[in-house]
């Protein structure tokens, strides 16, 4: 699947899911979490979108500091506070 025919799968879905990636661990844990999240949201009809400005690997940009966008990113500041995954207790 090349990005014209992702993007077109991607953007037919009108509930949207913003991944925030870079949160808590590293880079190729949060790597895998994306990809599962990506495949689940194909799985259910969701559209996929990524938080990573924040990102603990990132510079300046996140996940475009070292690859090209594959997928909408949003930049709002909303999701560095209120997008948070919390680790798991117990």
């Amino acid at each position: 699947m090349n990005k014209n025919q992702y993007d077109s799968i991607n953007n037919s879905y009108k509930k949207t899911l913003v991944y925030h990636l870079g949160v808590d661990a590293g880079f190729f844990s949060e790597y895998c979490n994306m990809l599962y999240a990506i495949s689940y949201c194909l799985l259910h009809k969701i559209r996929f979108t990524l938080y990573s400005v924040d990102a603990n690997f990132g510079k300046e940009r996140g996940w475009q500091d070292y690859f090209q966008p594959f997928f909408y990113e949003v930049s709002d500041d909303f999701h560095h506070t209120m997008n948070y995954r919390f680790a798991e207790i117990g």
